[in-house]
């Protein structure tokens, strides 16, 4: 049997059934953990300062290659070592200087699953 993982849904929305608060369970739970990961700074949570992956400081480098692979390897190393559930496949970094932004894929699998892989995409941008 799999495990099953959970976690409280992002939205913070309630339940009607139970009246608490409604939860991610499996993938969902796994992309809610990296969209936390990547998106909190360093020194941002109070009992985790180290938590957190800190890539807004690489938004005021040149938009370029350079950055982009920077900005990836930066995403494999926060995000393996703070879930331990996942392996990451690849990270997809694409800079966009015309809009100012980069457009980001990561692919992971998960360890223990019958999924053999997933993606989250996301856009960041100053």
């Amino acid at each position: 049997m799999a495990d099953t993982y959970s976690d409280i849904d992002i939205n913070l929305s309630i339940d009607a059934k139970t009246s608490d608060f409604k939860k991610n369970v499996d993938i969902d739970a796994i992309r809610n953990s990296l969209r936390n990961i990547l998106t909190t700074r360093k020194m941002e949570r109070r009992m985790m300062p180290e938590f957190g992956a800190s890539i807004e400081q690489l938004l005021f480098e040149p938009i370029d290659t350079e950055t982009a692979k920077k900005i990836g390897s930066l995403m494999i190393q926060e995000v393996e070592y703070w879930d331990s559930r996942i392996t990451v496949k690849n990270v997809n970094v694409i800079a966009d200087e015309d809009n100012n932004r980069y457009d980001i894929t990561l692919e992971y699998s998960i360890i223990s699953s019958s999924i053999n892989s997933d993606s989250i995409g996301f856009v960041l941008s100053a």
